[in-house]
């Protein structure tokens, strides 16, 4: 019987590097986008490290189910619950100590549960970005971001619950 141990190597052979280092230079992007529209590049910074292995962890479990379930694609939900895991997990927004010091700001303290609410805001918006939402729609919407926001800091979260709350929220905007 194999061992279920997998190499990283076996993962980048499997999606190569170009698609892994894509990934991260994506990731990396958007965080440092998130980073400087909040105007706190004094403040925060990505570790490039810390996201690399985050990239990693997305590729191996990606990996693993691919192959358990024998599959070529995964959907956007799950793409997007595994990617979040590993943020929150590996914490790749991080404080510089100067600013830690000075001040107890939550924006700081939670810098990576703040970037994936907006960021899984933004995917949850983006195929009905042209229509506008209702002002109970956006009422209803920004609840659920404060709610979203609240749970990934102190509450317990795996994968498979925030692939459902995904469905879930996707499921919602189809039944109106």
């Amino acid at each position: 019987m194999r061992e279920n141990y997998l190499s990283y190597s076996e993962v980048v052979d499997y999606f190569g590097q170009e698609k892994i280092a894509n990934r991260f230079k994506f990731i990396y992007d958007k965080m440092t986008k998130y980073i400087e529209e909040r105007g706190m590049e004094d403040k925060l910074y990505v570790n490039r490290a810390v996201l690399q292995q985050v990239v990693l962890d997305y590729f191996v479990d990606v990996f693993r189910l691919k192959e358990f379930h024998k599959i070529d694609k995964i959907d956007k939900s799950k793409i997007l619950a595994y990617e979040s895991y590993w943020i929150l997990r590996r914490k790749p927004i991080q404080c510089m100590s100067d600013a830690l010091d000075a001040e107890m700001d939550d924006r700081l303290i939670f810098a990576n549960e703040g970037y994936l609410t907006t960021s899984l805001a933004h995917e949850m918006l983006m195929p009905q970005a042209d229509e506008p939402m209702s002002k109970e729609e956006e009422n209803a919407f920004l609840d659920f971001l404060q709610h979203l926001n609240y749970h990934l800091k102190y509450r317990s979260v795996d994968k498979q619950t925030l692939e459902l709350m995904l469905m879930a929220y996707k499921t919602g905007r189809k039944a109106e």
